[in-house]
């Protein structure tokens, strides 16, 4: 069985063109991972950078509301206490 010559014809462009988008997409691949590879220590120390700042951020929005907290329960302590009413 043989393809006539308009289908085998067409045949071999799909094939060329889709060999060029696997190209293409291998040699972008590429590009990506030679530039992670060769930036891995400056990725690495913006990374952690950002990590400690955050850290750092929601270690004091934590202490602001847990003193906030606090300072809610010992008034709500302390207006027991006395026999004062909330409005």
């Amino acid at each position: 069985m043989s393809l006539p010559s308009g289908q085998l014809q067409n045949l071999v462009e799909t094939a060329g063109s889709a060999s060029g988008k696997v190209a293409a997409g291998s040699s972008l691949g590429t590009l990506i991972l030679n530039f992670f590879g060769s930036n891995a220590v400056a990725i690495g120390a913006i990374c952690s950078v950002v990590t400690l700042l955050l850290f750092a951020f929601f270690g004091f929005a934590n202490l602001i509301m847990k003193r906030r907290m606090d300072e809610s329960y010992y008034r709500a302590k302390f207006k027991e206490e006395m026999g004062i009413e909330d409005e």
